[in-house]
């Protein structure tokens, strides 16, 4: 909850201006001396930029608060009429109201309806489909908001001044409860931001626990539902004593004569200074949605697609028991049987790797979200095709075949690289992980290499690393993508992320961690094999990095932790070397290690250094070297 508060505030603060705003006018609708046709031509025209964003659930909100509102105010006149005439007449009842038809309202009504039928036919033909949940959640929000505006006007205009706070304010848990207890918008704001919210019933949100029990949920709309009924009452003041409070009351004594010219002149003032105020927010709001969606990036998706034939081997390879991610490695007999019995398989994902491959779900315009799905699941289908290679290099091994371990491993990278160019996040952390897969693959090589194919790797791991796409790039097309499929709710979501103080926090933060965690894998990687490679030719270790160079590497890899932008840590030790990156804390440990929790580094505590040998080595191994 610590996590979202910030962003609940900014959230709360729109949805109270943008109630207390439209309550006001549907009070001044309901209330006000002009024709009732302009009056409702003016509600349409405020909601109107609603329809061309387009947000078709809020105008739905606040129509509905608008009608609340001014049937509210009719009943509230009725009864005072009723009222008066008790208090002049002899008791008897007073006289039916009877309707009377003109032609000018019929001429009236024409154009209206039109509107109406127009507005109508626009929403019904492109409002998204909704569920039960969302639907609650619609309705709730426009009755509930228009009764917390006609309480606010109440809590003024009441004649029983010692009971309206008390009432008013068990009137505004009662109306927060159910807000709370029906509520879908603020569980999709946190953490997902789509709308429509989960498909629940009531019964099935108190039983998972998804509604009305998380405090993150119900807490805001105890904060909102009061502080928009104070909002009101206090604006419906400043207007009672700037004009004639019996419009909306029905009182029949005018009290505004009585009072000082100077004190309407300064409560108008306060009035409009307020409402400007208070109608900020929204309108800043509803100017950004109203700003055109980014294109989709122009990508173009070579013919033939070599991603089409990657799919179709790792649905292959998928149906391998051995070869999935759950399988023990097994014996060199068995693992030689099961990958020649999908050598196909192999040898189509070969010639996908060796075509140009490109993301298809950009050029599906009309049903981006079904795209991306079927997306997803090729990527799962390919971490099984990673795990396949991974298996041939092991069997490679096994089989003193290390030249081609050594070219399965790089396959593996190149793999990983291939599925997360010009594509999505989802896509560059799946490409990164099969990346790697690659390199530990290469890892487990390096004892067995020779000077030739230390070099021939540290080649294809410097062009993969050339050709490495900025994450920058990566979140801002990811970003572009799910304003197209989000909708108006997750760009307005994402809106008032954008406005906190602190904007490099959250994923985005984490997603530069990550990165920052596999380019050093790959550059110690890198550093490793050059170092090899020297003592392969050398007959000894460099005392020194800039040995390597220009002879074994053109430049010395950049830790990516390191704010100056120093090369990777190198140390000679009593039996060897060790090279290292100084971690997520930007500070070098000598080397030290952070925490390990199974086969994972942590850095919960701030400190700790990054080295390959620790990354790749079992579990056990790998405690060990931390313990020294």
């Amino acid at each position: 909850m610590a996590n979202w508060l910030p962003l609940s505030l900014v959230f709360g603060v729109v949805l109270v201006t943008s109630y207390t705003s439209m309550g006001l006018l549907a009070l001044w609708a309901a209330t006000s001396r002009w024709h009732w046709l302009l009056r409702t031509i003016v509600v349409l025209a405020v909601l109107a930029p609603l329809l061309l964003i387009p947000a078709y659930e809020p105008w739905i909100v606040f129509f509905l608060q608008a009608c609340t509102v001014a049937l509210g105010v009719q009943v509230w006149r009725s009864r005072a009429a009723r009222r008066r005439w008790r208090e002049v007449s002899d008791g008897s009842r007073p006289p039916k109201r009877r309707f009377r038809f003109y032609l000018s309202t019929l001429l009236a009504i024409t154009p209206l309806v039109a509107l109406l039928t127009i507005i109508a036919t626009r929403i019904v033909a492109n409002l998204p489909e909704q569920n039960a949940t969302a639907w609650t959640t619609i309705v709730l929000n426009g009755l509930c908001s228009g009764c917390t505006a006609l309480l606010g006007a109440w809590m003024v205009a009441g004649d029983r001044k010692w009971i309206v706070r008390p009432a008013a304010f068990v009137l505004c848990l009662g109306l927060a409860a159910v807000m709370a207890a029906f509520d879908g918008l603020l569980v999709s704001a946190f953490p997902q931001r789509y709308w429509p919210p989960f498909p629940a019933t009531v019964a099935t949100m108190i039983r998972d626990g998804v509604m009305p029990w998380r405090l993150d949920v119900v807490l805001p709309w105890f904060v909102i539902t009061p502080a928009l009924t104070l909002g009101l009452w206090m604006m419906v003041a400043l207007w009672h004593r700037g004009t004639i409070a019996s419009h909306v009351c029905g009182d029949p004594h005018v009290s505004a004569p009585q009072r000082r010219h100077g004190r309407r002149i300064a409560a108008r003032c306060v009035f409009a200074a307020l409402f400007a105020a208070l109608a900020l927010p929204p309108a800043l709001v509803v100017e950004k949605l109203l700003h055109p969606l980014p294109p989709l990036p122009d990508v173009t998706v070579p013919v033939p697609n070599g991603l089409d034939d990657i799919v179709a081997a790792a649905k292959e390879l998928e149906k391998s028991s051995i070869l999935s991610m759950a399988a023990e490695p097994s014996s060199t007999d068995e693992l030689a049987a099961e990958v020649a019995k999908y050598a196909g398989a192999y040898q189509r994902l070969r010639q996908g790797l060796s075509r140009d491959v490109g993301p298809e779900f950009w050029t599906h315009e009309e049903d981006l979200a079904d795209v991306y799905n079927a997306s997803v699941n090729n990527l799962m289908r390919m971490r099984w095709a990673a795990r396949a290679l991974m298996r041939e290099a092991e069997l490679a091994q096994q089989q003193n075949r290390h030249n081609d371990a050594v070219r399965i491993a790089l396959e593996n990278v190149r793999f990983g690289q291939v599925i997360s160019r010009d594509a999505l996040m989802v896509d560059y952390l799946t490409g990164r992980a099969i990346e790697e897969i690659g390199d530990q693959s290469l890892y487990q090589s390096l004892p067995h290499l020779n000077a030739e194919q230390c070099r021939e790797a540290i080649a294809a791991l410097v062009e993969v690393e050339r050709r490495r796409e900025p994450i920058d790039e990566v979140l801002r097309r990811d970003r572009i993508w799910e304003e197209h499929v989000g909708g108006w709710f997750h760009r307005f979501c994402q809106l008032l992320s954008d406005s906190l103080p602190s904007k490099d926090s959250g994923n985005t933060s984490r997603f530069h961690a990550f990165k920052g965690l596999k380019d050093a894998v790959t550059r110690l990687l890198i550093l490793e094999l050059a170092v090899l490679e020297y003592r392969l030719e050398r007959g000894e270790l460099p005392d020194r990095l800039e040995q390597l160079t220009p002879e074994f590497l053109d430049e010395l890899p950049i830790d990516p932790f390191d704010s100056e932008g120093r090369p990777l840590r190198y140390v000679r030790t009593d039996d060897g070397f060790l090279i290292y990156s100084i971690g997520e804390d930007g500070k070098d440990d000598g080397g030290r290690l952070p925490a390990r929790k199974g086969r994972y580094l942590t850095n919960e505590n701030g400190d700790g250094d990054l080295w390959l040998d620790a990354c790749f080595a079992p579990e056990e191994s790998a405690d060990d070297a931390a313990n020294q």
